[in-house]
């Protein structure tokens, strides 16, 4: 170091461009070693103290909502923590003495763990009214983008309602806008979750998230949310916004869904991006019933409700297995949904009912209840999609439109391996099914192929298995799509396997 200031001394007023990078490196790296040799986590700040260091984020999160911090923050997490029992919270930018731009959090090392184990209904993380928040897991100063965050909610399974993260408003909590959740890896407390022994709706295998999006916040703006108690019940109420909400690039498991966004209406929300998530956990099935994996993702990949303009695009979902009592899905579109909607070049593999019986359980890989006018579901892949209901309304279908918003294009998708393994009664099984739509949807150049039930019911369309069945409107044009269904039926009685069936109006095109 002496040499090169010796150098830079030497020519008065001229310093080389070499030299300059030289000492940026320098300071760089010094920066780099003092980060990461110091505190657990350490915070910046443009205003207010400018620099502290702490043993926790919710240490930080504390110092934050007390007004210690202020202006644009970044929180550097260098070391594991364990957040323990009290949830990190962090407050509304307006809840005084808070005052915050913007808080970004990130490691500065490789495979850092933030380990909490939350009360039922909570969160390790929690952003409560809190606007201009990114959590981006990838480490700065490793090189192309990596999960380097890893959050652990490490509570017991007999909780529900558990999640990693959690964004939360209220009627004094309006808002909680600009948030990005990016490549971070997300556990959730429930492992084994996909046993035999566990059936009830009112277990953590159906009541437990990875990250969840709406109500329940304080009810004032410097108190703590209140516990999650249902799986959609407890959204961001009328009045409150959630608007530009992303979540990228995250690994997502042992929860019973994976990403819930959940608005009481869609003038809540000006944009959802749910990007490039990996969502359950990959794994050989076996044979039906499937008991590996044992933990997974349970009950829902991806579910919305009260979104405005979505993208939902190259997510890959493996396994949402379990033996719950509710319907499987892939990627749902629940209701309140408004805007542009785009669900493309997503992988679903293995969305499967274990549940025996004629119980009515779907078995969805995409379901679009709700939409705000046209639509696109492109470029998707959807194979194994399994139960055994028997009830017309709950089949196994690759991709089920359910709303008379629209009309919509369904185009390039590829569906196969969809089964019904309902031995009594109807079993249906659609590879795309319109059960509910507008006139004038496109459903062209799809692959659809072994679709296949073992029911034995009455001969009727919408009980068997169908390639493309249409059961609502008209004026649909359906063209240029492969339909291979193949293999034998077990079906004791009357059956009917079909690559086309219309049971509704007339077809054009």
């Amino acid at each position: 170091m002496n040499n090169f200031l010796k150098a830079i001394n030497r020519k008065p007023g001229i310093i080389s461009g070499f030299f300059v990078k030289s000492l940026i490196c320098i300071i760089t790296a010094i920066a780099i070693f003092t980060v990461r040799s110091g505190a657990q986590v350490t915070l910046t700040a443009s205003s207010g103290i400018p620099a502290a260091s702490y043993t926790t984020l919710k240490q930080a999160f504390d110092a934050i909502n007390s007004g210690d911090h202020h202006g644009n923050i970044i929180i550097n997490i260098n070391a594991n923590t364990d957040e323990g029992v009290t949830p990190a919270t962090l407050n509304s930018n307006d809840a005084d003495p808070s005052s915050y731009t913007s808080v970004f959090i990130q490691p500065t090392d490789d495979n850092i763990v933030v380990t909490g184990n939350p009360a039922a209904g909570f969160a390790v993380i929690q952003l409560n009214g809190a606007d201009n928040v990114t959590i981006n897991g990838d480490n700065p100063f490793s090189g192309g983008t990596n999960r380097n965050l890893t959050v652990n909610n490490t509570t017991t399974a007999a909780f529900t309602g558990n999640s990693c993260i959690r964004i939360a408003t209220s009627a004094a909590v309006k808002s909680a806008d600009n948030i990005s959740i990016l490549n971070c890896i997300l556990n959730g407390n429930v492992t084994s979750g996909n046993s035999n022994s566990i059936t009830a709706s009112t277990s953590s295998s159906n009541i437990s998230f990875g990250i969840y999006a709406g109500g329940n916040g304080g009810a004032t703006v410097n108190s703590a949310p209140t516990a999650i108690t249902s799986e959609t019940a407890n959204s961001a109420p009328i009045g409150t916004t959630i608007k530009s909400f992303t979540a990228e690039n995250n690994a997502i498991t042992q929860c019973a869904r994976a990403i819930v966004f959940n608005c009481a209406s869609s003038a809540g929300s000006t944009s959802v991006n749910i990007t490039q998530n990996e969502i359950g956990t990959a794994a050989v099935l076996g044979s039906y019933p499937y008991d590996s994996p044992s933990s997974t993702v349970y009950v829902t990949g991806i579910w919305l409700s009260g979104a405005n303009n979505v993208s939902i695009s190259g997510n890959v979902l493996s396994n949402i297995v379990s033996y719950v009592q509710a319907g499987r899905t892939g990627i749902e579109l629940f209701s309140n949904i408004s805007g542009t909607l785009a669900l493309s070049n997503n992988t679903v593999t293995g969305v499967v009912s274990n549940s025996s019986g004629p119980g009515a359980y779907t078995a969805l890989g995409i379901s679009v209840n709700a939409a705000g006018g046209v639509y696109t579901i492109s470029g998707n892949d959807i194979s194994v999609i399994e139960n055994s209901s028997s009830a017309i309304g709950a089949p196994a279908s690759g991709i089920r439109i359910n709303t008379v918003s629209g009309p919509g294009t369904i185009s390039l998708n590829r569906i196969t391996a969809v089964m019904n393994r309902n031995a009594v009664g109807p079993s249906p099984a659609q590879g795309i099914y319109l059960a509910n739509t507008a006139n004038g949807t496109v459903i062209k150049n799809n692959f659809i192929s072994n679709i296949m039930n073992v029911g034995s019911g009455s001969f009727n369309f919408t009980g068997n298995a169908n390639g493309i069945l249409v059961s609502s409107g008209g004026s649909h044009k359906i063209y240029f799509n492969s339909i291979n269904l193949y293999g034998t039926s077990t079906a004791a009685g009357t059956n009917s396997i079909n690559c086309l069936t219309i049971s509704s109006n007339i077809i054009q095109g």
